[in-house]
């Protein structure tokens, strides 16, 4: 198991309460593996939100919580799309199940960790206007 991950496998568990038999898995070891697997993942789309990586000394705890909740929702997405990948909206129409793990709310929950590019920030953008009056 990776050390630097800005969630364990144990918070991502307790929170969705998954267990090996919901994917069929014969053990923990195994779901494990897709756990940090998807920890992993959501890191990575922590990082490329953010404009940076953390590390185990600075992972604030916004950053925790958006990876348990991201993972989460990869969990439930899987689970949904096992169960029943068309979901029924009326009499006329199927859809499938949503497929976003990056919701809004975790971007907001983000937002205070994301690095700018301060030459964009502190950028002015001036006008001139061109009339054709030649006085």
């Amino acid at each position: 198991m990776t050390n630097n991950m800005y969630c364990t496998i144990d918070e991502v568990k307790r929170i969705t309460g998954i267990k090996p038999k919901h994917f069929k898995i014969e053990n923990d070891t195994e779901l494990d593996t897709i756990i940090e697997t998807w920890i992993i993942q959501s890191m990575s789309i922590i990082d490329e939100y953010c404009q940076q990586s953390f590390t185990t000394e600075n992972i604030p705890g916004g950053v925790s919580i958006a990876c348990v909740q991201i993972v989460a929702n990869i969990i439930t997405n899987a689970e949904s799309r096992k169960n029943s990948p068309l979901v029924k909206v009326n009499d006329w129409t199927v859809t499938t199940v949503p497929t976003e793990i990056f919701t809004k709310p975790i971007k907001e929950l983000l937002k205070p960790y994301t690095k700018t590019d301060e030459r964009y920030e502190k950028a002015q953008i001036e006008f001139l206007t061109i009339t054709g009056d030649s006085k």
